[in-house]
């Protein structure tokens, strides 16, 4: 037989009430409430807490910085390392391993292959942790960390191609 023991949580809820004043044009929502509900917890658990995991800085070098990246896309129209090819050419999932060092390292990011060499050393999180990318598919790593970065406008200078899915 497992003991069960209560414990009691605050739960602040709104309850939501329409009032209309005939002095104002408009309706009024309002009232908040807080009650205590009782929960039920099996004697083995402890009430878990979840602590956030502190993500790694790193302090940027002089010249560095995002903005100093804008500045740059800005500039340069080429990161890619294209020397005028297309950048809307389809490309393998094999090609892209292949080119996972030195000024020529390739990722998937939904769907769309980046050479992101050039970006290194501007990321926030730092070189270690683009590397994790190299030759890969980082979408879901990306996802993970970054879900509310535009990435293709970060790295639209940086397109090499489109992911061939069916190579």
């Amino acid at each position: 037989m497992v003991k069960v023991t209560s414990l009691s949580a605050r739960l602040v809820y709104k309850e939501m009430r329409m009032i209309w004043d005939p002095q104002k044009p408009f309706l009024t929502l309002a009232v908040s409430q807080s009650v205590t509900i009782p929960l039920l917890v099996h004697q083995d658990q402890k009430a878990i807490t979840k602590k956030p995991v502190a993500r790694e800085k790193f302090l940027f070098e002089k010249g560095f910085s995002q903005m100093d990246w804008l500045k740059i896309t800005q500039k340069h129209s080429d990161l890619a390392g294209l020397m005028g090819q297309s950048n809307r050419r389809l490309i393998s999932m094999d090609e892209v391993k292949q080119h996972k060092t030195g000024e020529s390292i390739w990722t998937v990011l939904k769907g769309r292959v980046y050479n992101i060499s050039p970006y290194m050393k501007f990321h926030p999180g730092g070189v270690d942790m683009l590397m994790k990318a190299a030759g890969k598919d980082c979408t879901s790593l990306f996802n993970k960390y970054h879900a509310w970065v535009n990435a293709e406008i970060l790295l639209e200078k940086c397109l090499v191609g489109i992911l061939d899915d069916d190579r």
